[in-house]
């Protein structure tokens, strides 16, 4: 006859004790990392989330980590938006406008672009405007201060709208690097391999590194009139960041378009004596219905205006079922707010790093189905049938002392599912997978779901299954917790 202590001898990791062994192994993990030329967009939203949780997996599984963000706030992206500002708009600012800081100069950066195309059409080489942005990025690295003090005032409106939209999502930075304060150390150490015959210097100037003995081709590190590149000021961050962590292991969060780029940046580090643990963790892109998403192009769903569309959204979901007559206006608010944002995070979690996805706001929400809003709606039963069962003074040293024999299959497969999620834990971290959380909490959810309908819990045949089952509701309401807090999810107690 299988018993509870079965189930539990079958399962090695059954409690944070046996699981969570003291790791000493110090990890970086970093995300993010936007251009100061435009908003947050729904294509930085699945680098977010999935750098997010994945700091959280690790930190739950007791490794040492430590999440950082590198903006990038220099180079041609952002010259190009300057000298937009410049010719288009230097008298404008963004609270005049009503807009938020990184929409204003998202908006210069598409200008820039728009006058870009039409002078190729036109073939007007001699005011090519790329020119101009490349003088303009010139005259920065050489500290010409009328295009500094642009720079600062326009890049500190993006500072003011990212950190607004990272308060929206909930996610915060341990650190926060700053490209134009870390390219210099780029630029002294290739010109110091250069020294060495590491590097090799062309008869424009340029400096470059040859990497085919690797089977790859030869990489621009400083161009000929000594600006910099994104691969130099990641040479330098990376020599930074084990200055400052010292780290066993450091994970950059980024798509997989940027494969090539990291493989040359690993071997580059190699071979100026770098030996660092690195690695690139991809992911593949995210895709609107009409095609991709082009920044350049306005083609982006910015990830301020979804959430404001996800939040009427829920809205609009919630009042269609009458679910919102019992709320005041400050807990709609708050259960629109968390709704949406949960919505968001678990429709990008739920797909597996390795394949695109195809973003529709409405699929997202929806109290049924392979939805966040679902899983956050079965803990809200759950929380309402203990509050009414009076089981807050239970302890978690209570025990399931239940004979198989008198479960359904569905109580089985719940406490089955109850006693594996530390064994999920484990590979999720193993593998840096927020897919293999989301999967395991929704399938939780949908079987006690199912018990919830085809069974009764206070009103159940005895006093005994009663116990059993309110019990079991409340282990169910624990993982359901644990699961989506390392999803960055919040949970809500009535919906």
């Amino acid at each position: 006859m299988t018993t509870i202590s079965d189930i539990k001898k079958k399962n090695k990791f059954l409690n944070l004790k046996n699981f969570l062994k003291k790791k000493k192994k110090k990890i970086v993990i970093e995300f993010s990392s936007p251009n100061t030329n435009k908003p947050l967009h729904l294509g930085h939203l699945r680098n977010i989330f999935l750098g997010d949780s994945i700091y959280r997996i690790l930190k739950y599984s007791g490794y040492n980590v430590h999440k950082l963000n590198l903006i990038n706030d220099r180079g041609i992206h952002i010259s190009k938006s300057v000298l937009s500002y410049k010719k288009f708009g230097s008298s404008k600012i963004p609270s005049k406008l009503k807009l938020k800081g990184d929409h204003f100069v998202g908006k210069y950066y598409i200008i820039f672009e728009n006058e870009y195309k039409n002078q190729l059409i036109k073939k007007n080489s001699k005011l090519n405007i790329l020119i101009l942005a490349k003088e303009i990025l010139k005259k920065w690295e050489s500290g010409d201060n009328r295009v500094i003090n642009i720079w600062n005032k326009m890049n500190q409106w993006v500072y003011n709208g990212f950190k607004s939209t990272y308060k929206k999502i909930g996610v915060s930075f341990d650190y926060t690097y700053f490209e134009s304060k870390i390219y210099l150390l780029g630029k002294t150490i290739s010109k110091a391999a250069l020294r060495k015959n590491i590097f090799i210097k062309k008869k424009d100037n340029s400096i470059w590194v040859d990497l085919k003995k690797y089977n790859l081709d030869k990489k621009l590190l400083l161009r000929s009139n000594d600006t910099s590149l994104y691969i130099t000021q990641d040479i330098a961050a990376s020599e930074l960041r084990y200055k400052d962590y010292g780290f066993d292991e450091s994970i950059y969060i980024v798509g997989s378009e940027q494969k090539y780029n990291f493989n040359i940046l690993f071997l580059i580090l190699k071979k100026i004596g770098r030996n660092y643990n690195l690695k690139h963790f991809s992911y593949e892109m995210v895709n609107l219905p009409d095609g991709k998403m082009k920044s350049r192009e306005g083609n982006i769903i910015d990830a301020d205006n979804l959430i404001k569309d996800m939040i009427f959204n829920s809205e609009v979901y919630t009042k269609k079922l009458s679910k919102n007559i019992l709320f005041s206006k400050n807990e709609l608010k708050d259960i629109y707010n968390k709704i949406s944002i949960g919505a968001i995070k678990y429709f990008i979690l739920k797909v597996s790093s390795n394949r695109k996805i195809l973003f529709n706001p409405k699929d997202s929400i929806n109290f049924q189905g392979d939805t966040g809003p679902f899983i956050q709606y079965v803990y809200a039963r759950i929380f309402s049938i203990l509050k009414k069962s009076n089981i807050f003074f239970l302890n978690n040293n209570l025990s399931i002392n239940y004979n198989l024999k008198n479960l359904n299959f569905i109580e089985i497969k719940i406490i089955e599912y109850i006693y594996i999620f530390y064994r999920v834990l484990k590979e999720s971290s193993e593998k840096y997978s927020p897919f293999i959380i989301s999967k395991y909490v929704l399938d939780l959810s949908k079987y006690y779901n199912r018990l919830y309908n085809k069974l009764s819990i206070l009103k159940s045949e005895s006093v005994n299954t009663k116990r059993f089952r309110i019990y079991l509701s409340y282990k169910v309401s624990e993982i359901i917790k644990k699961s989506m807090k390392i999803l960055g999810i919040d949970i809500l107690e009535k919906m």
